[in-house]
């Protein structure tokens, strides 16, 4: 499944009142490890919270939900001389369907890693 509209999904999130157990917010921080983690953490919470999806976007301040943009881009990082996506399919088990779009929004790119829970 694609994300077909990708400035619906971002207004949709920036309309949560608060980041939430699925539905995470980033600026810039893209270090490996820890976006795996919280792409765990958000497979899990989403479960646990009974929504489809979990989400870690970058390019949106977590306090004020503002549309700030972000360096970062996941289709191009490496993790060992590997693109970091593959990377990251590879070492999450159970494997997890993560869905990864990069939209520009008024000049500023948004990344969005959508993720299913692994039942």
């Amino acid at each position: 499944m694609t994300i077909k509209k990708p400035e619906n999904l971002i207004e949709w999130l920036r309309a949560l009142p608060k980041e939430t157990e699925w539905a995470e917010f980033k600026v810039n921080n893209s270090k490996s490890d820890s976006v795996g983690k919280y792409v765990s953490a958000l497979a899990n919470s989403a479960i646990y919270n009974g929504e489809a999806h979990g989400f870690l976007v970058f390019g949106i301040e977590d306090g004020t939900h503002n549309l700030v943009g972000t360096k970062v881009d996941l289709a191009s990082e490496k993790v060992g001389g590997e693109s970091f996506l593959h990377w990251l399919n590879k070492m999450l088990s159970p494997s997890l369907n993560i869905e990864h779009c990069r939209h520009e929004v008024d000049g500023k790119f948004v990344e969005i890693l959508r993720i299913d829970p692994a039942y």
